[in-house]
């Protein structure tokens, strides 16, 4: 009994007997015909599969693709400061190094796999964890950091190296967020020098009450102006929080109000200058502690002879008496009165009639 002879070759389409077809047998019979096609596809099929198998060495299980890409390999490095990994270790592909280092420490992975990590140095200890290949180059990974390298045959080098991964050097650029703008972007100088010196010149003219946008109230001092023909709210918005300068150079003898849409607000004096803030609800004076009286005025004053003997004054808002002495030539000599729960009193010198200095005691 013979075999039919197998060749490793797929062929296009089986072949169909026809009733017309003789009763053939042998190698060349038409018999064989679909036997033979059948029997050279599988000795193809086997070839490619034998390939696969012979030039990885074994086929890849999908656990073994999910730990090259994503397993987790936690390695202390505190027991020395040259580390060689296994390629078991080496195996996966997130590598995190951990343990207080006693100086600067390599950590060596196989060169000639050819593969990428994600490295992270969870390290403590002020020295450096440099990963390599025994005889080529390698990265240096900052503590706290994480990095994706990969190893070409030689070297360990990292995945990104187009811009400056640990310090940025160098005046640095971005996009400028819009005036007002309260998101996590980055905010510029440009965009700090803008809410904090920003400048908006603003008709409120009329007696309509006018809104200012998010952007327009992103500007550190408002200008208004305009004639106005009644009173007029400035509402500006509650959020973002934000204080201003307000400047009022309207016209009209009429009340300017900056104030949120539900609110209270402040009232801005004609021709003054003040400055407000929002606390998330309303618009409130940012100085509010001034003395509301004058600093100093005298209420009433007291004679003899034609000499003046005392005056009640107000100073900052506390009413205080002061008695006066006088010389022969009619110059005072001194001056008393009450500070800080003691009794000042100051004493003048002359030359010429002038006064030259002047002691003071309190008791």
């Amino acid at each position: 009994m013979s075999n039919l002879v197998e060749q490793a070759v797929w062929v296009e389409g089986i072949y169909q007997l026809e009733t017309t077809d003789p009763v053939e047998g042998g190698p060349d019979g038409i018999d064989n015909l679909q036997a033979k096609q059948l029997a050279n596809r599988t000795a193809f099929l086997k070839e490619q599969v034998e390939k696969v198998i012979q030039s990885t060495g074994e086929l890849a299980t999908p656990e073994f693709v999910l730990r090259n890409f994503g397993g987790v390999m936690v390695k202390s490095v505190a027991a020395a400061t040259n580390i060689v990994l296994s390629a078991i270790e080496a195996a996966n592909g997130i590598l995190v190094f951990s343990g207080v280092l006693k100086g600067n420490t390599s950590v060596t992975v196989q060169a000639d796999i050819t593969r990428q990590w994600v490295l992270c140095n969870r390290t403590s200890g002020n020295f450096t964890l440099t990963i390599k290949t025994q005889a080529g180059n390698g990265i240096s990974i900052s503590q706290g950091k994480s990095t994706h390298a990969f190893t070409d045959g030689v070297d360990v080098l990292p995945v990104i190296s187009d811009f400056n991964n640990i310090n940025i050097t160098g005046p640095s650029t971005a996009v400028t967020p819009a005036a007002g703008d309260n998101s996590s972007q980055i905010a510029t100088t440009e965009f700090i020098q803008s809410a904090l010196g920003g400048i908006l010149s603003k008709s409120v003219a009329g007696k309509t009450d006018v809104v200012l946008t998010v952007a327009e109230a992103g500007n550190g001092c408002l200008i208004l102006t305009g004639a106005l023909t009644g009173n007029v709210s400035l509402i500006v918005p509650v959020k973002p929080t934000f204080q201003w300068i307000i400047c009022n150079r309207t016209t009209g003898d009429f009340v300017l109000t900056v104030k949120t849409s539900n609110g209270t607000g402040v009232s801005i004096t004609r021709g003054k200058n003040t400055l407000v803030f929002t606390d998330g609800v309303n618009v409130q004076s940012g100085v509010t502690d001034l003395p509301i009286n004058p600093l100093s005025s005298a209420t009433s004053y007291n004679y003899t002879n034609g000499m003046i003997t005392s005056l009640i004054e107000t100073i900052n808002g506390v009413q205080i008496t002061k008695s006066f002495t006088f010389n022969t030539d009619g110059t005072i000599n001194t001056v008393s009165y009450p500070n800080n729960g003691k009794t000042r009193t100051e004493t003048y010198t002359y030359t010429g009639g002038f006064i030259t200095g002047y002691t003071a005691t309190e008791v």
